[in-house]
């Protein structure tokens, strides 16, 4: 006899799993509050994924494969490259800070509660990283060639930089203000940018202001 599918949607386990271990951490998230929040009997969750650190890995591995599709879609997205960076930069961080639980990205929580000490999830999150790497250090190349960037450097190098500075910022929107993280985005930019580049990052901000 072929085993029965299981009786709930196993997409939405997933998910409900993503957004615990964010809120709560690895170790925090016990079998029991993972769950209460998926919805499951303990018994359902240990019959379907085996473990809660099965479960952990599959989250975090769904929470990667979206990201990495979201770094390519980014990376080749038409546009002035700037703009672009900016956006998602303040999107990431801005959208954080005004979360009432201010929870951030898996990511980002699993590398600073578990460094390499599980290597399965620090195979995850590196080859996100790698991802993202990529996607910035194009979009950098790109804004140089542009003119709105003045950079010397290697672009996955700096990309690379960007990349540690996002992880910074979100871990400083958790305390910090939306408008403080924005004026510390533009800050960053602005130190790359040429005039034209500052040009461009003024009239994002003016444009953004009169929105609101």
């Amino acid at each position: 006899m072929s085993p029965r599918p299981p009786a709930f949607d196993e997409a939405a386990v997933i998910d409900a799993a993503i957004a615990s271990f964010t809120r709560h951490g690895y170790e925090g998230a016990d079998a029991s509050t993972l769950a209460r929040e998926a919805g499951l009997s303990r018994s359902s969750l240990y019959n379907s994924f085996g473990s809660r650190e099965a479960l952990f890995l599959r989250a975090l591995g769904e929470y990667s494969r979206r990201g990495v599709a979201e770094a390519e879609a980014l990376a080749a997205h038409p546009g002035r490259a700037l703009a672009l960076l900016r956006t998602r930069l303040l999107k990431s961080v801005q959208a954080q800070a005004r979360e009432g639980s201010r929870d951030g990205c898996l990511t980002v929580n699993v590398g600073v509660e578990l460094g390499r000490s599980m290597p399965e999830a620090a195979d995850i999150i590196d080859a996100d990283r790698e991802a993202w790497v990529r996607a910035y250090g194009a979009l950098l190349g790109r804004a140089t060639q542009d003119g709105d960037l003045m950079l010397d450097g290697d672009p996955l190098a700096l990309g690379a930089t960007l990349h540690s500075l996002l992880a910074g910022l979100r871990v400083a929107a958790r305390t910090q203000s939306p408008a403080e993280l924005g004026r510390e985005v533009d800050a960053l930019l602005g130190s790359w940018a040429s005039e034209a580049g500052r040009a461009l990052l003024r009239e994002l901000a003016q444009a953004e202001g009169a929105a609101r």
